[in-house]
C-alpha cells in the first residue's frame, strides 16, 4: 500500500488500525526500524532461584528486613525492595513481631529430656492428669490494642498506682478448674501446702491422679510433695523451657483476656480479687479437651524431637 502511495487513512480502514498506530508504522518502516512492536514490561526472567536466595535469607535470620535482603542477595540476583516483597507476598510470607526464644530451650539436654517425659505421659489419659500452676495480676493489666481515628493515639486509663500483685494457684483436670486460691503477694511454701491439704485434696481423693507441675526448687519442696503423696497421687515435673506441655498456661491465657476486657477497671486489690474469682468460677464445670489437644500434639513433637518454637 505504501508503494501505491495510499494514505494512512486508506491504510487504516483496510487493516482496522488507528491512523495513528499506521502513521508511527510508517515513521519507523521509512527510518529503516523494526516495526513488530516490542513486548511491554520488563524482559521475562527466571525467578526461581531469586526466590530460593529469599527464602534461604528469611530462614537464617527472621529478623531481615526488604533492605537488608536486598543488601543481602548475590549479585546475580539483585533486585529492588518492590520485587523483594511482591516475592515474598507471593511465597506466603508476612512481617510479623518477633518472638524471643532463649538458646537453652532447644538445646540437647532439654531435647532429650523432654522426650523422656513426653514418652512417659503420652501413655496416661486425659482424665489422669492434673496440671498446677501460678501466675500473677495488677491493677494496670490492660488490653494492648483499640481503635483510634487516624493521627491519633488509642489509650486506656489505669490506676496511678499498680498496687500489690494478686497471686493466683490453679488446678486444672480436662474437665474443668479443679480449685484455685488467690492472695496478695507471693504463694510461698506455707500457702501452697495449705490450699493443697484444705481444697485441692478432697478433690483429688477420688482417682489416683497424676499431677504437673513446673519442675522449680519451690514445687520440690517437702512439705509440697508429701501432701501429695498423702493424696495417693504422684508428680510429674515438666521440662524446662516447655510451656507447651502444660495445658494450664492456654488457660490461664484466656483467664487474663476476660479479666482484661472487664469494665471498669479495678481500683484496689480487693476488687481484683473479687472479678478474678468470679471469672475463674465460670469454669469450674468446662470441658478443658481443647487445652488437652493442643498439649498433645505439642507432646508428639517432643518424642520426635522437634525443637520447640
Amino acid at each position: 500500500m505504501l508503494i501505491g502511495n495510499e494514505s494512512s487513512r486508506s491504510i487504516a480502514n483496510a487493516t482496522g488500525l488507528s491512523i495513528r498506530t499506521i502513521q508511527n508504522r510508517i515513521r519507523k518502516l521509512e527510518a529503516d526500524q523494526n516495526i513488530i512492536p516490542k513486548k511491554r514490561g520488563r524482559a521475562a526472567r527466571n525467578n526461581i532461584e531469586r526466590k530460593r536466595e529469599i527464602e534461604l535469607l528469611i530462614n537464617a535470620n527472621n529478623a531481615l528486613t526488604t533492605i537488608d535482603i536486598a543488601e543481602l542477595m548475590p549479585e546475580e540476583h539483585k533486585c529492588s525492595t518492590t520485587t523483594i516483597k511482591r516475592e515474598l507476598k507471593q511465597m506466603g510470607y508476612t512481617r510479623k513481631r518477633l518472638k524471643s526464644i532463649v538458646v537453652a530451650r532447644n538445646s540437647a539436654q532439654v531435647i532429650t529430656t523432654r522426650f523422656v517425659f513426653c514418652n512417659h505421659v503420652s501413655f496416661l489419659r486425659n482424665s489422669d492428669l492434673v496440671y498446677i500452676d501460678e501466675t500473677g495480676f495488677n491493677m494496670h493489666d490492660s488490653r494492648h490494642y483499640g481503635y483510634a481515628l487516624l493521627g491519633n493515639t488509642p489509650f486506656v486509663t489505669v490506676p496511678t498506682q499498680r498496687g500489690r500483685n494478686v497471686s493466683l494457684i490453679c488446678a486444672i483436670s480436662v474437665t474443668g478448674c479443679i480449685g484455685f486460691k488467690l492472695k496478695i503477694g507471693a504463694i510461698n511454701t506455707t500457702s501452697k501446702h495449705d490450699w493443697i491439704e484444705q481444697d485441692l485434696r478432697p478433690v483429688l481423693s477420688d482417682h489416683r491422679y497424676v499431677v504437673v507441675m513446673e519442675n522449680t526448687r519451690f514445687n520440690h519442696s517437702s512439705t509440697v510433695e508429701s501432701a501429695f503423696r498423702e493424696s495417693n497421687c504422684t508428680i510429674q515435673f515438666l521440662p524446662p523451657y516447655s510451656p507447651q506441655l502444660n495445658p494450664i498456661e492456654e488457660f490461664f491465657g484466656v483467664v487474663k483476656n476476660l479479666f482484661k476486657g472487664i469494665q471498669p477497671r479495678p481500683n484496689n486489690s480487693q476488687e481484683l480479687i473479687r472479678i478474678i474469682t468470679e471469672i475463674l468460677s465460670g469454669f469450674t464445670k468446662y470441658s478443658f479437651e481443647n487445652y488437652y489437644s493442643h498439649m498433645r500434639e505439642w507432646m508428639l513433637k517432643g518424642i520426635q524431637r522437634n525443637e520447640f518454637i
